[in-house]
């Protein structure tokens, strides 16, 4: 029994102590600054400027006022530096060094990581051909139809596409635009994306009702049937 107890007593001091090292792991992680070894814990105003980060707010000042020179350093770096991985064009590696700088350097918020995410691909990156006509269903609800210019109209398509993109994008982001314009020059297709209200900011019954709304309009469009739709 002695033996037993004193077993079961080593094995929880092993399980606490692996989950004090992961702890202080993940607090460490968190404090780490470039302006100071440790970061003050976040309260009263301090918690205010940054909550999700725990910078105080001179760092937080710091960090925005110099992302732009951050960004401009490594579009410069990528012009010696080796590629992230081999496989990646000069843009792509750009893109993800940038959300990535931005990440370590802001407090994060849902419109800050969804404009970051539709910036990742730059505007020059959207195929060219390619006719774009967006539609208002009121109540704030938008569409656009995005096609094959050499169509002349998305009832022209071969197939139609309802595109519901991740809610960390827009449909409007150069990321989105550039993957859907792709998207309908392989397919021949004429692809409808919807700004739905977004979670958190809306909630995902929001979503839904206006992505069901946004497909009972586009069967009713010249050409297009429930069967021919494509989601």
């Amino acid at each position: 029994a002695t033996a037993m107890s004193s077993t079961g007593g080593a094995s929880v001091a092993g399980e606490m102590s692996q989950e004090d090292a992961a702890a202080a792991w993940r607090a460490a992680r968190t404090q780490k600054s470039c302006l100071h070894s440790e970061k003050p814990e976040g309260d009263g105003e301090s918690s205010k400027a940054a909550p999700s980060t725990g910078w105080g707010p001179m760092e937080a000042t710091w960090r925005a006022g110099t992302l732009p020179f951050r960004l401009a350093h490594n579009s410069l770096a990528l012009n010696w530096k080796a590629r992230t991985r081999p496989s990646w064009n000069r843009q792509l590696d750009q893109a993800v060094v940038s959300l990535k700088t931005c990440y370590d350097n802001t407090p994060l918020s849902a419109p800050l990581i969804r404009l970051f995410a539709d910036r990742a691909v730059p505007a020059s990156l959207v195929p060219e051909g390619v006719s774009r006509v967006p539609q208002d269903l009121g109540g704030d609800l938008k569409v656009s139809w995005t096609f094959p210019s050499a169509l002349g109209h998305q009832a022209d398509a071969e197939r139609f596409i309802l595109y519901v993109h991740s809610p960390v994008y827009t449909s409007s982001g150069a990321t989105i635009r550039g993957l859907v314009s792709r998207l309908a020059l392989a397919c021949t297709a004429a692809v409808l994306t919807v700004d739905y209200r977004p979670p958190p900011e809306g909630d995902r019954e929001g979503a839904v009702r206006d992505l069901a709304k946004a497909y009972r309009w586009m069967v009713t469009q010249p050409a297009v049937t429930p069967a021919g739709v494509i989601v």
